[in-house]
């Protein structure tokens, strides 16, 4: 039940997205654009010689439902790292600085051991 009302959810914000995305194209005279909106708070990577993964979903509940794939080349994640950056950095001076330190080393530790995630380093 839970699973069909966050798929439920997730398509209406889709279409609702989407709508909006209809309408601001025809207001700009754009002809098409066929590149789904998607809203994530959960990322996860996967890393490979030439390409890096970014695997978009949402997190609700102690689940996990992905519903995007980016693949791109390491130079593109990096380049894409340098403008996400000028935009963070864009962002903070207008409202201030993103609180990011929500959890430190001694809470991610105690979350670990009582199993309610599971955190892998790169040489595992």
């Amino acid at each position: 039940m839970i699973c069909y009302s966050i798929i439920y959810i997730i398509n209406k914000l889709e279409q609702y997205f989407n709508k909006r995305n209809d309408i601001m194209m025809e207001e700009n005279n754009i002809k098409e654009c066929k590149a789904p909106i998607i809203y994530t708070n959960y990322v996860s990577l996967e890393m490979g010689v030439y390409d890096l993964s970014l695997n978009l979903g949402i997190r609700y509940d102690q689940k996990i439902i992905e519903n995007a794939k980016v693949i791109m080349s390491w130079q593109h994640a990096k380049k894409l790292t340098e403008l996400l950056n000028q935009q963070i950095e864009f962002y903070e001076n207008l409202y201030g600085k993103i609180n990011t330190t929500d959890l430190d080393k001694e809470k991610m530790d105690k979350l670990v051991s009582e199993g309610k995630i599971n955190v892998q380093s790169l040489g595992q």
